[in-house]
């Protein structure tokens, strides 16, 4: 009702309202269609947010080309927006499917969003994207693009272990975990032994796995790591170190701050 209503109406920014609310509740095509009205009606005066999202509904549904199209249409016409250009850059990696000339294209795109941004790299918002929507084999190549920039990149290198255990895939993680823990200053850093540690165990090497788990949790502690290590310790049949370890978790789960209880009304 509220979209023909609107239909009836000649404000465009109302239609991108409208819009919006009907992607939010998965009515992608009565807001692809309310786009399109809103981006015909405001013409050249269109905010580049409703190009964007009319843009990014496309790619949704997988119609990359479209939203390719109408994303580079957009990056033409200054001033040029950083997340305008991250928005493309996502676009082409979803169409370029990890290599080609699409695939460099993207990543020129990336290195222009990121040379506008200035003091925010767009990697987060391009990662999440392609996260959001299971894209894990783009998401490794963009890692992997991104690795060979910097290659001592910490935090670079360990956020792409995450895409491959995203993508189950524990031998890439090990890879770029061992290429991180070489970096000099990184052999301790708990979050990259800890990663390692993981890869390992879902290689089923338990006798290496164990010897990442145990520094992590002699350096960093948690109660996840601590439960890590003791089913690595079960299944090595050290049954005395799994129960130790359980035992502490126990023991760190209860003495972290608990959330504050809300007295019941006693009315």
């Amino acid at each position: 009702i509220v979209a023909q209503w609107v239909r009836r109406r000649r404000d465009g920014q109302l239609r991108h309202t409208v819009a919006v609310r009907l992607r939010g509740m998965n009515e992608g095509a009565r807001a692809d269609a309310l786009y399109n009205d809103a981006l015909a009606k405001m013409g050249t005066d269109a905010p580049v947010e409703t190009t964007m999202n009319a843009a990014e509904l496309r790619l949704i549904t997988g119609r990359s080309d479209d939203a390719i199209r109408m994303l580079t249409e957009l990056v033409r016409v200054p001033p040029n927006s950083d997340e305008a250009w991250a928005t493309l850059a996502l676009a082409q990696f979803v169409a370029a499917q990890g290599s080609g000339p699409l695939f460099e294209a993207a990543m020129a795109s990336y290195a222009k969003a990121r040379a506008l941004a200035q003091d925010v790299d767009p990697m987060g918002k391009l990662a999440g994207n392609l996260a959001a929507n299971q894209r894990f084999e783009d998401l490794i190549a963009l890692y992997q693009r991104a690795i060979t920039d910097s290659p001592r990149h910490i935090p670079t290198l360990y956020n792409a272990a995450g895409a491959y255990f995203s993508a189950q895939q524990p031998q890439g993680a090990l890879e770029v975990m061992q290429r991180a823990l070489a970096v000099p200053g990184a052999a301790c850093d708990p979050k990259l032994l800890d990663y390692a540690g993981r890869a390992l165990f879902l290689m089923g090497k338990d006798q290496e796995s164990v010897v990442y788990l145990k520094q992590v949790c002699e350096r960093e502690p948690t109660p996840e790591r601590l439960d890590n290590l003791a089913e690595v310790y079960s299944r090595l049949g050290n049954s005395a170190g799994a129960a130790a370890a359980r035992a502490t978790a126990v023991a760190s789960r209860a003495a972290m701050p608990q959330d504050p209880q809300v007295p019941a009304d006693s009315r």
